[in-house]
């Protein structure tokens, strides 16, 4: 399974005060605090643990077929590695694993959560676009499918599904958006 979250960093200042004490307990354990309390680069580590935390619930969510209920608290973040525009870590919940890779740039981060390091296609937006139409062009482009069999549609619990000619397919794939960014990730087998 796989997931992804992007966040946009100059309207994430805006929306929201990641140095709140209060808020940072709500979403952090004491280990991922006290990491951001010593860290170099406070901000770019709270949004990164924040877009790792939600890309493993995406791939958590899909792979257990799982209601919509995030709480991030319950996601522990283990850096592996975390360098100036990449980082690679693991985000466990309950028993299960979801190794990450992060990109940042200078107005955005990117991960992308998978159970296992299977290769992925992954494309990122910095314009408005549609992303279920980048998305099925980039799939039936991949798989040598006409773009008109494909559609996307969001099941009983709101996961994005992939309909190949009318019929649910279970390809793993994930897309997110946050202000002026957008992305798409799939498995490519």
């Amino acid at each position: 399974m796989i997931g992804n979250d992007i966040v946009d960093l100059q309207l994430a200042a805006k929306e929201i005060n990641w140095k709140r004490p209060r808020l940072q307990s709500k979403i952090f354990s004491e280990n991922e605090q006290e990491f951001l309390q010593l860290s170099e680069n406070p901000e770019q580590l709270f949004w990164l643990f924040w877009t790792m935390k939600e890309a493993a619930y995406k791939a958590h969510q899909r792979r257990f077929l799982l209601p919509r209920k995030f709480n991030p608290k319950s996601f522990r973040c283990k850096l592996h590695l975390s360098e100036s525009a990449e980082s690679s870590g693991i985000v466990q919940v309950e028993n299960c694993h979801y190794s990450t890779a992060a990109k940042f740039s200078e107005n955005a981060i990117h991960c992308v959560a998978s159970v296992e390091n299977s290769p992925v296609k992954q494309q990122i937006f910095s314009a408005s676009k549609n992303l279920k139409d980048e998305l099925t062009c980039a799939l039936a482009a991949h798989y040598k499918l006409s773009p008109e069999a494909l559609k996307i549609e969001k099941n009983l619990h709101f996961i994005p599904q992939l309909i190949i000619g009318g019929k649910q397919s279970n390809l793993p794939f994930s897309i997110s958006h946050h202000g002026n960014y957008s992305a798409y990730v799939f498995a490519v087998n």
